[in-house]
């Protein structure tokens, strides 16, 4: 797993590196970082969106539809899906359209979240640039100087947090990666984003608890905006509680690891309530939906218009298309005119009345 965070953690690496350039701290480069993952996401999240609406009228344009074979075919269920995925193809929509489209958006940030991994457990590789030996050298005198055991996840943090507080023990490394580490400034607002959070009731714990809070509340704010269309009371539950999946999920990351993580998370939280809102201003489910039903009941006046337009030319003894006369009559209606009228024909050519059979 840590050489998946190794190798996603250079191209990232290099952008938090950018970022502490053009800003010494640790938390502001942070806070520039998730400004940039988010405005490079921007084009993929303005498609997810305008694929949700898509699918959203879709769902509502086949609803009827779909009712009406569920009632014909529901106790059959593999004919009642059978006829569905006809009716989709009939009708040139991709049942799955969004589910695969939705999947970019959450992989995108599953890559940026597992390469900032990398970045917060090694900065002294990867932001301050230090040599890999070097490290190496410095991880050894930490080991000695505490009598640590086997090396962790968290060794070059721990390396950078002795270093700091004895920066003698480790002349050997060289003074300007000494002096570089010495500099390395990861503190911001009093919260040290190189340490992980330990439970209780201390500073450390205010960047979990505020990622975890900011989750919830872009939860609430999506279902704010969205609309599920679904006559499944039981589906449309098990969909909000899946929500909260992601947010149970990563809980456990911000209580467990360097507080970067959750900071990082906590600014990209307010950015995506941000975006949100901008979003759906420009692209509401909600308003395209109503569109589409004034645009659904426009058509059906037309066609009672033109229905009773069609009536009155019959009535009056116009003659009217067969395409035409299916419009104002019914089905069965349609049916009977036309075998009549076949009987009529039988009747005038042979001079006889066809029976029944």
């Amino acid at each position: 797993m840590f050489n998946i965070f190794k190798l996603l953690s250079v191209p990232f690496g290099f952008i938090m590196r950018w970022c502490y350039k053009i800003i010494p701290n640790y938390g502001a480069a942070l806070i520039l970082f998730a400004i940039i993952t988010k405005i490079l996401m921007v084009p993929f999240s303005i498609k997810q969106q305008k694929n949700t609406i898509k699918t959203l009228i879709n769902q509502k344009k086949m609803q009827p539809k779909l009712e009406k074979l569920k009632v014909k075919y529901g106790k059959n269920k593999e004919l009642y899906n059978s006829e569905m995925m006809k009716l989709y193809q009939e009708e040139g929509v991709n049942p799955l359209a969004n589910a695969s489209s939705g999947c970019l958006l959450p992989i995108i940030q599953i890559i940026i979240m597992f390469g900032l991994f990398g970045v917060v457990y090694a900065p002294a590789s990867y932001i301050l640039k230090i040599p890999a030996e070097t490290i190496n050298a410095g991880i050894k005198i930490t080991q000695d100087l505490q009598s640590l055991g086997p090396r962790t996840r968290y060794m070059e943090l721990i390396f950078i947090s002795a270093l700091k507080q004895n920066s003698g023990a480790f002349s050997s490394l060289g003074q300007g990666y000494v002096d570089s580490i010495v500099n390395f400034n990861t503190t911001l607002f009093g919260i040290d984003f190189a340490t992980v959070p330990k439970l209780g009731f201390n500073v450390m714990m205010i960047l979990p608890v505020l990622a975890v809070l900011i989750q919830i509340l872009s939860v609430f704010q999506v279902n704010k905006h969205n609309v599920v269309i679904t006559n499944d009371p039981a589906q449309e539950k098990m969909m909000k509680i899946m929500q909260f999946a992601p947010t149970i999920l990563l809980s456990y990351i911000y209580f467990s690891m360097p507080s970067g993580i959750a900071f990082y998370f906590v600014v990209s939280g307010v950015l995506s309530m941000i975006q949100t809102e901008i979003l759906y201003k420009f692209y509401s489910p909600k308003k395209a939906l109503e569109e589409f039903e004034q645009q659904q009941q426009e058509e059906r006046k037309k066609q009672r218009e033109e229905k009773l337009e069609l009536k009155q030319q019959l009535k009056n003894g116009a003659e009217i298309s067969e395409e035409e006369k299916k419009k104002i009559i019914s089905k069965s209606e349609y049916n009977r005119q036309k075998i009549n009228e076949a009987r009529r024909k039988i009747e005038e050519k042979y001079g006889e009345k066809p029976t029944e059979d």
